[in-house]
């Protein structure tokens, strides 16, 4: 399995945190993240982002059962021809786990009064699934340090 951690979540944490021995990347960057999925092997991607929850404890990790899209772009628009798709099934992106909550994806700016905010997890997870990345794993990281 592939995981990575966006960049977002990589500038909070420390260097030696153990979530950065992964693979950071630009989820705004989609041939980089093209790329990378082209060149793998893996058939399945856990990725992590930040998250800043008043609802969780600071270093809290929670797993997500889905997402809803509000960063005002879709990582596919004007890719399509390169991965030979118009858009992908949105149902069920994520390996389900019931317990699992769903995430507001933001972009550059955390809307922290969404209960479970990100910032572009959903961009990774669109692209995975749209290369026939069909497992996919996704966690937010709660890096709200006061209440």
């Amino acid at each position: 399995m592939m995981t990575i951690i966006t960049k977002q979540l990589s500038e909070f944490l420390p260097i030696d945190h153990k979530l950065q021995n992964y693979l950071s990347i630009d989820p705004t960057n989609f041939q980089a993240m093209y790329n990378l999925f082209k060149t793998s092997t893996d058939r399945e991607l856990c990725i992590y982002d930040a998250t800043n929850s008043k609802n969780l404890k600071c270093g809290q990790i929670v797993r997500i059962r889905d997402h809803i899209n509000n960063t005002g772009t879709n990582i596919l628009i004007g890719s399509q021809k390169t991965l030979k798709i118009d858009f992908p099934d949105a149902t069920n992106f994520y390996s389900q786990d019931q317990k699992g909550v769903i995430t507001t994806c933001c972009g550059k700016k955390l809307n922290i009064e969404k209960k479970n905010p990100s910032y572009y997890l959903c961009h990774p997870a669109i692209l995975a699934r749209a290369m026939q990345i069909n497992i996919i794993t996704g966690y937010l990281y709660n890096v709200r340090e006061k209440y």
